[in-house]
């Protein structure tokens, strides 16, 4: 009998210690874990010479509304962050330092840094972001992207950057590009994409595509995507066609294909 209640008062025991090291784990997952939400904190972000404040602040904002609306992160107040930089004497360089991007993070409840960049670069923008762990410094991820150097191409790309950097890609859309005739060349903001037919994932938003085929005339559009869903265009190419000198000697009014 006292064998039998011996055995039970372990396994009571035994169950006890085993359901408090199961909150504990539970506690911990739920504060560090995977399940925790990242907070992301915009730690630079670098423009050509020539862009004004307001296009600069435009597009930052543009941005930080592009990583909350993924739905998979926080982005965190920069606040009074150039004084906290300025006092820890924070570089760029420190990024690849654990302890010094540890500790800014810390500092600014940040889990991840991002920073952002855009280039001219033979006469296309490019924008390159990339998200540094700040408790590691280990740099996760990297986004590239161009377009023509139109400051208004800037922001559907800096949105799709976003859905990558927060690791929402699953939350993009589809949009497929064909051309008829086929093979016409795909391009995206003025950058090829491939032939078509092309079908890319993208974030929601408003996309320039053009058209182009060498005989025919190029064809634009601005295509919308949605979240979860495809859309679908198919360019129309015409033949190109052009006006001879003897046709307007000859007083014809009739066009002549090439």
């Amino acid at each position: 009998m006292r064998n039998r209640l011996g055995c039970f008062y372990l396994l009571c025991l035994a169950s006890m210690f085993f359901a408090a090291g199961q909150a504990r784990v539970l506690c911990a997952q739920e504060l560090w874990g995977p399940r925790a939400t990242p907070r992301f904190l915009l730690l630079r972000m670098e423009v050509p010479q020539g862009f004004y404040a307001p296009e600069r602040a435009a597009l930052e904002s543009d941005f930080i509304n592009a990583l909350l609306a993924t739905n998979a992160v926080q982005v965190v107040s920069r606040g009074d962050m150039q004084e906290i930089v300025d006092e820890l004497r924070f570089q760029a360089t420190d990024l690849v330092d654990p302890d010094r991007a540890a500790a800014l993070g810390r500092l600014m409840g940040a889990s991840h840094f991002v920073t952002l960049a855009v280039q001219l670069v033979h006469g296309q923008f490019q924008i390159t972001a990339r998200r540094v762990n700040v408790e590691t410094g280990e740099m996760e991820k990297v986004a590239v992207r161009r377009s023509e150097s139109r400051v208004d191409f800037l922001a559907p790309l800096l949105a799709d950057i976003a859905y990558d950097l927060a690791g929402a890609e699953h939350r993009k859309g589809t949009v497929r590009i064909q051309s008829e005739p086929g093979s016409g060349e795909v391009l995206l903001f003025g950058v090829p994409v491939g032939e078509a037919p092309v079908t890319l994932r993208l974030a929601p938003g408003l996309y320039l595509f053009t058209v182009k085929k060498a005989g025919y005339v190029d064809r634009r559009k601005t295509v919308q995507v949605t979240s979860g869903q495809e859309a679908l265009w198919t360019a129309p190419l015409l033949m190109r066609e052009t006006r001879r000198l003897r046709d307007y000697i000859e007083g014809r009014s009739f066009w002549k294909s090439d």
